[in-house]
């Protein structure tokens, strides 16, 4: 059975040309298109993706995950594959390197802990992230009582925690400020982050 992974659509001055399409079945990948917007996963015919084309090498330096059950496991973005495939890779190592340049700071109770990398047959097929409950999006829309002057000091402080590790988050909107159970929030998309040094 087809599992999406990504769909972006594709426009020009004339309006709308396409949708890209990414699918997984089993551990593999298929890219394929369409010239319609709403589609059914199962009737695009595509190409398979190789490993090595979607996954970058893994190299000493990068920390590896093991007990991946305990972890949210990002995968790699593959939305713009049809557009620029070497993109897919090349975001993926900047996360990982910015993941890993923070992570030396240690750990913050407001910011996503990262727990390394999945790796297979010597490639990243993943990055080992703390679970979170749901992100702020979610919590609004499910009517959820918040102290928004606690949550957006909480938020604050993890921000200047990125910060102190020589970092801009440069990505901060409600669809990346994850909420815990306890309504405590926990800032995610590190990765988009930019370097602005200590």
């Amino acid at each position: 059975m087809r599992e999406l992974v990504s769909s972006v659509e594709s426009f020009n001055s004339d309006g709308y040309t396409h949708t890209a399409v990414v699918w997984k079945e089993g551990d593999t990948m298929f890219i394929g298109t369409t010239l319609d917007s709403e589609f059914d996963i199962n009737t695009i015919k595509g190409n398979k993706l190789n490993d090595e084309d979607v996954y970058p090498p893994v190299n000493s330096q990068m920390r590896k995950c093991t007990d991946i059950a305990d972890f949210y496991i990002k995968a790699p973005e593959l939305a713009y594959y049809d557009i620029n495939p070497d993109l897919t890779k090349t975001l993926m190592i900047s996360e990982i390197e910015c993941l890993e340049e923070i992570s030396k700071s240690g750990t913050h109770p407001y910011v996503v802990q990262y727990h390394g990398c999945q790796i297979r047959d010597g490639l990243i097929v993943g990055i080992c992230l703390e679970k979170c409950l749901y992100t702020l999006d979610d919590a609004i829309d499910m009517g959820l009582v918040i102290d928004v002057d606690a949550f957006i000091h909480k938020v604050k402080l993890g921000l200047e925690f990125i910060h102190n590790a020589g970092y801009v988050h440069d990505d901060i909107h409600s669809g990346n400020i994850m909420v815990m159970e306890n309504g405590d929030p926990k800032l995610k998309a590190i990765g988009s982050a930019q370097y602005i040094s200590t």
